[in-house]
């Protein structure tokens, strides 16, 4: 992927960029992938005893990323375009940026939940390839994997954009916001 597009982006594009590449799609993969992986274990749970925990995983998975993408769109994604709008009109509105707000925003947490996702997607990829080692080729095995190897792409993908551009972003338009209150 070419990142160049990113230096000229204001954090509004890139919120906007990473919401149509990433929240929305996997909210759509959400709503199929339970189905997919309930009928592969119907099916295949006898062959394959270890298929079972692909339920389990994913849907942890899930509930996890879920989480993570609702504060992201209800508090991260908000607060830095609130950022950006007073850096922009100097209208100094920070009501949406409350006490726990701020530690939501402030909180590691949120950077480390990349990697435990990439960990569960990654486990998931293992268990389904254990599932396919006799050689037998089973195409709902492959459609499941193709589908984690997506996530785990606009996962990278989406995690690279938060630290290289929308957050160096953020703070440097914090900065320049508190130097120039300082000069009030």
């Amino acid at each position: 992927m070419d990142y160049s597009k990113f230096d000229k982006m204001d954090i509004s594009e890139i919120v906007d960029y990473v919401t149509a590449t990433f929240h929305v799609p996997l909210d759509s993969l959400f709503k199929s992938a339970p189905d997919n992986i309930s009928s592969l274990i119907k099916k295949y749970w006898k062959q394959y005893p270890k298929i079972v925990d692909l339920e389990k995983l994913f849907n942890e998975f899930k509930e996890k990323i879920s989480e993570h993408m609702k504060k992201e769109d209800d508090v991260i994604f908000p607060a830095a375009i609130e950022y950006e709008n007073i850096n922009k009109d100097w209208k100094i509105d920070l009501t949406k940026i409350t006490e726990e707000n701020q530690e939501i925003i402030n909180n590691t947490e949120m950077e480390n939940d990349h990697e435990d996702f990439k960990k569960y997607l990654e486990d998931i990829l293992e268990l389904l390839k254990t599932c396919w080692m006799d050689g037998e080729n089973i195409s709902e095995f492959d459609e499941i994997k193709e589908d984690i190897k997506q996530i785990y792409d606009a996962l990278v993908e989406h995690y690279d954009l938060e630290v290289r551009y929308l957050y160096p972003k953020w703070l440097e338009l914090q900065e320049e916001i508190r130097k120039n209150i300082e000069v009030f």
